[in-house]
This record gives C-alpha cells, structure tokens and sequence, in this order.
C-alpha cells in the first residue's frame, strides 16, 4: 500500500510542477492538471464523434484505458482542465518504465483533446509531453516517449520533444523518443 500512496503523491507533485511550469511558458493561458478520475473519464461521452477526421484517432476508449491503468504502480492517467472554469479540455495516459531496454522512461500511451472546445487545442499535447518530462526529471529516467503518434501531429510532436527521433518499429507501432534534457 505504501508504494501506492507514493505513487499517488509523485503524480500529484509532476502535475503540480507541469501546471507551473506550462505557466511559465504561457502565461495568458491557464490549465489545471491533475490526476484523472472516473467521473473525467464518464464525461468523455459527451466529447463529439472525431474519429473520421483524423485518422483514426479520437474517442478513444477512456472506461477501457482508466480501467487498464487504475491502482497500477507504474501507469498514471491525468486530466487538463482550464482553470476559468474547470472545463475538461483533454486526458493523457502513460507509464514509467525503470527497466527498460535502452534506458529508463517515462512513456505517453493515449493524449485525447475535448474538440468541443477550442480552448485546449495545441495545449493538450504540450502540456502531456511537458508532464512526461517533468515526471522523468524527477525519478532521473532518460528518455520520454509518445507512442504511436498520429501521423498529422508528428511535427508538432517533434517541436515539443527536443532531438526527438521517430522510429518505426513495425505496421502497428511507431513511436517518437527523445532524451530528458531539463531546464526547470
């Protein structure tokens, strides 16, 4: 139970220090990232159909995902709301991965934007990728992740992720991966 309320405390913490430090970055628009529960997960119903605009992606099953990620010690799930009204603007989901093969890393499996609202749109992944980061920087892991990014976003993906490298690992698994190099 002890490693479980770590967790929960280190998640908080990275998000704490995300929201400061996107802040920092932009400071006219403001996020609350947090810790994602089931009621952010039940209001991603009402989140409009996309999946036909854009490859595929969008209304991802987040019951399924959240399910997938609960009371896992190395899997988190987060939530972005704007701070005016704590509107649900996106979700974002990923693990840490201390043993892996070539290093240590902090990974984005799933990043989903609200396309109701306007307000999140070109935040949603920044903030992620900021979280992934900042998550790495605190338990000294060397690499930060985003898998299976979509093909429309990847340069985008690649603005926010300094020296990130795509790789293409097969039909069904790309992923962009570069080096946590922090200046916070």
């Amino acid at each position: 139970m002890a490693v479980f309320s770590q967790k929960h405390e280190l998640l908080d913490l990275a998000c704490q220090l995300t929201q400061n430090a996107y802040e920092e970055e932009t400071p006219n628009v403001t996020f609350t990232v947090t810790p994602a529960t089931i009621n952010h997960v039940w209001q991603t119903d009402k989140w409009p159909e996309i999946r036909h605009q854009k490859d595929g992606y969008g209304n991802m099953d987040w019951e399924k995902i959240y399910d997938r990620q609960d009371g896992k010690t190395k899997r988190f799930l987060c939530a972005i709301h704007t701070k005016r009204n704590s509107e649900l603007v996106g979700l974002f989901a990923g693990r840490i991965s201390p043993d892996d093969q070539g290093g240590a890393k902090v990974s984005i499996d799933y990043i989903e934007r609200n396309s109701a609202t306007t307000v999140g749109k070109g935040h949603v992944m920044a903030i992620a990728i900021k979280f992934a980061y900042v998550l790495a920087d605190a338990l000294e892991y060397c690499i930060v992740k985003v898998n299976n990014p979509a093909k429309g976003l990847i340069e985008k993906y690649k603005n926010e992720m300094p020296n990130a490298e795509f790789v293409f690992h097969s039909k069904h698994h790309t992923y962009l991966q570069a080096p946590v190099i922090t200046h916070f």
